[in-house]
């Protein structure tokens, strides 16, 4: 989410949130080795079978002119699977035709440490067995300031304190991938599960510590050494022995936002790229649209493309996902799933400029939002063919 982390306001200790049956039950996929042909090779010269598998179906997603439908999780909050249950909540029961579930693990590690909602990532494995997609998100702390990811503004020596061996900076940055990250994609990786892995979200953006360090495209210092502590996080996820990720480069829309060109700061080796595309409603109730900015030139050198998150920003919940479906018709394009966030909230309807980012994001919120997923395959698939 662009410029925001969830964070959990009350603690709801020892307890403990499982899936309803009702979702669980409706879930009946393809497994995903027989869902596609062999995956090409992938960043990760070691990967395991699982994400072959899974970077297979992404393609073979997008090779049918099909995007999977997907929703973000909350996994700190007292009812992480609300964004699911509200999309049964009245006839017809759709939330078995959301594909794609997306959790970050800094919720899940925050509900890990205060003990409560134990069952959930299980829950989540469970889904991914049975033919779910699973994307796991990071937002590492500043690990100067230790301030939340997007708390303070880009620093290009923290990044820079990061690369060099030694440094107080480093040492944190690792260490909280080696103890709030790594334990719980090991976890995924012991069942057999695969995921698709973003790290160091939107890195062409200037809201997030490892960002843009200036409004015009950022220095050639920061372009290179954004890319090398990627590389850094890739490396340090091997040598922990995970191998089941599909890697993800997330970036934003390089002529919005005061943002750098994304395939000038793109990883040397990743799997799908994926595009966070907000449609900034000014006051709440604009015209709808898809923004794809710098879809077509990503799509051009990344192996995979998705629209990592998706949907409205700032809107009063009059916004129509039917959008996505011509806008990416109208445009050609085939992303392998698209995301939609999860953090609903009132909009400024004096908000002119596009800058606040809350609003009505989930599926079940927006108008439109069920009509448009029962246009989905009972396997979660939307046809964008032109």
């Amino acid at each position: 989410m662009i410029g925001h982390v969830a964070t959990r306001r009350t603690v709801l200790r020892a307890a403990t949130w499982s899936v309803p049956a009702v979702l669980a039950s409706s879930v009946a996929r393809v497994p995903l080795a027989t869902a596609a042909p062999a995956a090409t090779s992938l960043a990760d010269p070691a990967a395991s079978q699982s994400a072959k598998d899974l970077a297979a179906l992404l393609s073979g997603f997008s090779a049918d002119r099909t995007m999977a439908v997907g929703q973000q999780l909350n996994l700190a909050d007292d009812d992480p699977f609300a964004p699911l249950t509200a999309l049964d909540a009245e006839a017809p029961a759709l939330s078995s035709r959301v594909r794609v579930l997306g959790w970050t693990t800094n919720e899940w590690d925050y509900a890990v440490r205060h003990d409560y909602n134990g069952q959930v990532l299980d829950d989540l494995i469970t889904r991914a067995q049975a033919g779910d997609v699973l994307v796991t998100s990071w937002y590492p702390r500043n690990p100067r300031s230790l301030a939340d990811a997007h708390d303070d503004p880009p620093g290009p020596k923290v990044v820079g304190a990061v690369l060099r061996a030694g440094t107080v900076e480093r040492k944190r940055f690792l260490a909280e991938f080696d103890h709030h990250v790594a334990p719980y994609l090991l976890e995924l990786q012991k069942a057999g599960v695969a995921t698709v892995f973003r790290p160091l979200i939107e890195a062409n953006s200037y809201w997030f510590w490892w960002g843009c360090d200036n409004a015009r495209g950022g220095s050639a210092a920061w372009r290179k050494d954004v890319r090398r502590l990627y590389r850094l996080v890739q490396h340090r996820a091997w040598a922990r022995g995970i191998h089941n990720v599909v890697w993800c480069c997330s970036f934003v829309p390089g002529s919005d936002y005061r943002a750098a060109d994304p395939v000038a700061t793109r990883p040397a080796a990743y799997d799908i790229a994926g595009l966070s595309s907000y449609d900034f409603e000014s006051r709440a109730d604009d015209t709808d649209e898809l923004v794809l900015g710098s879809y077509a030139a990503m799509a051009a050198v990344s192996p995979r493309m998705a629209l990592a998150e998706v949907g409205p920003a700032n809107s009063n919940g009059n916004w129509d996902p039917a959008v996505i479906t011509t806008g990416l018709r109208d445009a050609g394009a085939a992303p392998a799933y698209g995301m939609f966030w999860f953090d609903d909230g009132k909009p400024r309807p004096n908000n002119t400029d596009g800058s606040w980012i809350r609003g009505f994001k989930q599926i079940a919120s927006l108008t439109g939002g069920k009509d448009w997923l029962a246009t989905a395959s009972e396997d979660g698939l939307i046809d964008v063919a032109p």
